[in-house]
């Protein structure tokens, strides 16, 4: 989820910004919309409830690799000195702590969503100790994680279901676990082997169509296994963030990326031409991610109140049918306040103050509105 910019700069090196980047990240917050608003449409039929299954299954971990990319494509390089590689650890650190706290608030008011952000937070700080690690090396390190997380995370729900002193009251202690391992709609152990790979990904074969392909072809292959053990509903299917959870969402985000960067970035020019023009309301919202990410979750702040008030008027518009026409309004409603703000504005609200807190947007930036966001939408090719 990165949240994070493409174009943000580090030191003296401003990166250009890539559109599929932008169009996966938009896509992610697409299929969470999607996936917070099915409760206005349950009970639904079998082939929608299995696509909006994959779009809720699809979100979280998309965000997760789309921020290892963007640590790739926005941070220092491997050979740069080391004051940059502090000041790149030490702004991250900064917006983990942001997105902790912000999601902490989020949660402050019931609306229906497990909020991701103070995950992704954590996720981001433990993914700092070897962000400047090759390639290789962060491989082996998602490869591990991918093995033995689902195993610890397993191992630890079921203690914790003998104490449940793990999970509660709220203290420091079960809080951490809850990010850790026992969250019950994301961990940092799932989370992370995707910031790692992504990372690996954004240094190495982002901009190459043949092994973008292979990224694709072998991603695609390898979420069939998982999805048809979770469809036959075998053991371990209902463990959050145990094996078949991970091994099923983590190559369904890698092909989802690696479909929308082949189309966008990679594709012949007539191909990605007409692929950027059906990808644009997406790419419109991935440049204001986490600002229209914190907007859907306000209005379903005040959608979930309606519903808790037990009003009939109210009632019989959030369930089906017209459940139906709640879901579809929530998503146009966040994809215009996407484009009208980058059309009138530029960059995020939230975007911009984080950027200016991290110190990579000076506080003149507040000012430049769209005309300097749009000097920086060059795309290399």
């Amino acid at each position: 989820m990165s949240f994070a910019t493409a174009h943000d700069t580090v030191g003296s090196r401003a990166r250009l910004r890539l559109f599929g980047i932008d169009a996966a990240r938009g896509f992610a917050i697409f299929a969470m919309v999607i996936a917070h608003t099915t409760v206005f449409v349950q009970p639904m039929p079998g082939f929608l409830a299995k696509a909006e299954g994959l779009l809720n299954d699809v979100a979280a971990p998309l965000f997760a690799l789309i921020i290892g990319v963007t640590f790739a494509i926005s941070g220092p390089r491997q050979s740069a000195a080391g004051d940059e590689r502090r000041r790149f650890r030490l702004q991250t650190a900064v917006k983990a702590g942001l997105l902790i706290a912000l999601g902490l608030l989020l949660e402050a008011a019931p609306s229906g969503v497990n909020v991701v952000l103070d995950y992704l937070g954590i996720t981001m700080l433990l993914a700092l100790p070897v962000v400047f690690a090759s390639a290789r090396t962060l491989l082996i390190w998602a490869g591990a994680l991918t093995v033995l997380g689902p195993g610890i995370v397993t191992w630890l729900r079921g203690i914790a279901s003998e104490a449940p002193a793990l999970i509660a009251p709220r203290t420091f202690g079960t809080t951490l676990l809850d990010w850790i391992a026992l969250g019950t709609g994301y961990q940092a152990l799932s989370l992370l082997p995707l910031v790692l790979i992504g990372t690996a990904i954004g240094r190495t074969v982002l901009s190459r169509r043949g092994p973008m392909l292979v990224l694709l072809i072998t991603s695609s292959v390898a979420v069939v296994p998982p999805m048809l053990w979770q469809m036959l509903d075998l053991p371990g299917t209902e463990i959050r963030g145990g094996y078949v959870e991970v091994l099923r969402e983590l190559p369904l985000a890698l092909a989802a990326f690696a479909g929308i960067v082949l189309l966008t970035d990679l594709a012949p020019s007539r191909v990605a031409a007409a692929s950027r023009r059906l990808f644009e309301p997406a790419a419109v919202q991935g440049r204001l991610a986490l600002s229209v990410y914190v907007f859907h979750v306000g209005i379903l702040m005040w959608l979930t109140a309606l519903r808790l008030s037990q009003s009939p008027e109210t009632l019989v518009w959030l369930s089906p049918p017209r459940g139906y026409l709640v879901q579809l309004g929530l998503v146009v409603v966040c994809w215009a306040f996407a484009a009208v703000w980058w059309r009138f504005v530029g960059t995020g609200p939230l975007e911009r103050i984080f950027g200016i807190i991290t110190g990579r947007h000076r506080w003149s930036a507040m000012r430049s509105g769209r005309a300097t966001d749009e000097r920086r939408m060059q795309t290399p090719r």
